[in-house]
């Protein structure tokens, strides 16, 4: 029996954060806030660079997960994964900033409950919520989780080498 649609989406979606989550415990690594020992320049390297392109690809698969299950559910999942890297070659200030922005998406949730059934691309929801009744909270912590990826931004920038800045 083929599965089709929306339904063989979804379960591409988790087959992916599975095997994301099981690559991610099979190395041994640690949450964002777990205890690093001091690394190399070309491991800060290499592991910010692994945690920026799983973010990326996580983020793409956040911002349509919202199309079948709601905001929260789709952030918790999001946060999930991300604490499910291997998080352990990464520099301490690298890791510090990203458990705030792991932090400041999850402190979302709280608003995002009040929108249980709303479904849709992430962005497009944003877009509602951004001026609903919750508009001033939800701005609020949107900016956060803009502030701390900042954060994250000029890290990345300290560390990587110029080309591998774009």
């Amino acid at each position: 029996m083929r599965l089709t649609g929306k339904l063989e989406n979804n379960i591409s979606f988790w087959k992916l954060i599975s095997l994301l989550a099981f690559l991610s415990f099979s190395a041994c690594g640690n949450p964002p806030n777990s205890v690093n020992l001091e690394r190399t320049n070309d491991e800060y390297k290499t592991c910010i660079e692994y945690i920026l392109a799983a973010d990326d690809s996580l983020g793409k698969m956040r911002n349509h997960a919202c199309e079948e299950f709601s905001l929260s559910k789709t952030i918790e999942d999001y946060t999930a994964s991300l604490r499910a890297l291997d998080w352990n070659a990464c520099p301490i200030e690298f890791t510090s900033s990203f458990e705030a922005h792991i932090k400041a998406w999850e402190n979302m949730t709280p608003v995002t409950n009040n929108y249980d059934s709303l479904r849709g691309e992430m962005h497009d929801l944003f877009d509602i919520i951004a001026v609903s009744s919750d508009s001033t909270l939800f701005n609020e912590r949107l900016d956060h989780i803009w502030s701390t990826w900042d954060s994250i931004m000029i890290i990345k920038d300290r560390v990587l080498p110029e080309e591998m800045k774009k």
